[in-house]
């Protein structure tokens, strides 16, 4: 059942059709709350562009909207395009921390110990490049689920000690927590000011760094070596 966005009290329908101007091209009228005297959900109205630029600024009508008058709605299933979401997150997880990882590591010759053993880092940094994405793979999805464990079990679970001792009452829908999870961190997917994460390496055509090519590829985006 849709609820109003504002005040969150469960209402019929969000519109009405053939009540609206259709001079302006809309044949729809919204729903007035006849709880808090506002439009129930006026985001019906509105493009991707709106919803976007209120997902990031985490305005908790939009979630609403999302959760309960359009992704989720009655049932606690995850629909096909938050799973899509949930994919593409983790494989562009897996990209931004091994860039990461790979921008913050001391160069090769530096990875030998005082005793000349080769670090961990080491090791891998040596191993092919698909084992080393499957390694990062494995480490992100492992990442995910006990970030979404750890959440779900706090709002969902009867033995979570927010519910135990009362701060927090049990949320009966564990899958909209993992669906608000995921479109709270869509803002993964855009642009982040990481230096030369784009910059590829001559040699073997990875990322910078990547599969143990970062000394050709810092000498190519910095001619004097420094």
């Amino acid at each position: 059942m849709p609820i109003c966005i504002e005040c969150r009290h469960p209402v019929k329908t969000l519109w009405r059709e053939g009540a609206g101007d259709k001079s302006t091209g809309h044949n729809i009228r919204l729903t007035v709350c006849k709880n808090c005297g506002r439009f129930c959900d006026k985001y019906v109205e509105h493009d991707f562009v709106v919803l976007f630029i209120d997902l990031v600024l985490i305005k908790p009508q939009v979630y609403r909207h999302l959760l309960h008058n359009t992704l989720m709605k009655d049932e606690d299933e995850f629909a096909p395009s938050i799973i899509r979401l949930g994919v593409l997150l983790l494989l562009f997880d897996v990209y931004l921390t091994w860039a990461r990882i790979e921008k913050q590591s001391v160069p090769a010759a530096s990875c030998v110990d005082d005793s000349g053993n080769v670090s961990n880092f080491g090791r891998l940094a040596q191993q092919p490049i698909v084992l080393q994405y499957m390694f990062f793979l494995l480490l992100c999805t492992l990442s995910t689920l006990a970030f979404h464990g750890s959440i779900r079990f706090l709002t969902s679970s009867r033995y979570s000690p927010l519910h135990l001792l009362g701060i927090l009452p049990q949320f009966s829908r564990p899958n909209s927590v993992s669906t608000a999870l995921l479109v709270s961190s869509s803002t993964k997917l855009f642009p982040h000011p990481y230096g030369d994460m784009g910059i590829r390496c001559p040699r073997r055509g990875a990322f910078a760094g990547l599969g143990g090519g970062g000394q050709q590829c810092r000498g190519a985006q910095d001619p004097a070596g420094l």
